[in-house]
């Protein structure tokens, strides 16, 4: 930036030289501090005005020793020895000529510099808002990591409990069917045990009602006999 601060005023300064050596009608007030202007070309006619140096005159025509001339704001016309006048700007006014070059031009320099502060700001802020866009990203994306693996595990669960339903279920069946083959059971053992006393109760009953008798009669005889 500062070096292209100092090529810009060498480059107007470049300008100004090469505009002046172009026009060879123009010239100017030397150096010194007054330049006479005569109304006629000659050292003894009357003097019609003193120019300051580095005032700009345009020629109109020349003798040998004067030019003819125009100058001022009014467009006036003398005559001017040709020792008060020289091709380029004076010092003083070429430095001012410069200024005036130099002063829109650094002022668009400050501009731009400004303006390229401002854009650097302006990046610096979009950096520093995609930092935090990036921080927020990762915390969201954890977030939705997280959230997918307690969905994860709320399906596996929801798996496990629809197996373990299913489980239970079969277990209740198989726990039914086992109080129905134990009903079964009892009532199988209950229908044995009722056989076995109805057929002790029967056996009894024939016991008692026929051989018994028979036994006693055989016995009573069998005392008779011994008698005799």
């Amino acid at each position: 930036m500062q070096l292209r601060q100092s090529l810009i005023p060498l480059l107007s300064l470049t300008l100004l030289l090469t505009s002046a050596h172009a026009q060879n009608n123009v010239k100017y007030v030397t150096d010194q501090l007054q330049a006479p202007i005569r109304s006629a070309a000659n050292e003894t006619s009357r003097i019609v005005k003193m120019l300051t140096a580095g005032e700009k005159l345009t020629i109109v025509g020349e003798n040998r020793q004067h030019y003819d001339v125009i100058y001022g704001d009014n467009k006036s016309r003398g005559w001017i020895h040709k020792s008060f006048v020289m091709d380029e700007p004076a010092a003083r006014e070429f430095v001012e000529m410069a200024k005036e070059e130099f002063e829109p031009l650094q002022k668009k320099i400050n501009a731009l510099q400004k303006e390229t502060e401002e854009k650097d700001h302006l990046i610096n802020a979009l950096k520093e808002n995609q930092k935090k866009l990036e921080q927020a990203l990762d915390v969201q994306t954890n977030r939705v990591t997280y959230l997918e693996q307690i969905n994860k595990n709320a399906v596996d669960i929801d798996n496990d409990n629809q197996v373990l339903t299913e489980r239970n279920m079969q277990q209740a069946l198989e726990l039914k069917q086992l109080k129905s083959e134990n009903f079964t059971l009892k009532e199988n053992k209950r229908s044995d045990e009722w056989l076995k006393g109805a057929s002790i109760l029967f056996a009894g009953i024939v016991l008692g009602t026929s051989i018994l008798p028979r036994l006693l009669r055989y016995r009573n005889q069998k005392r008779k006999w011994s008698r005799y």
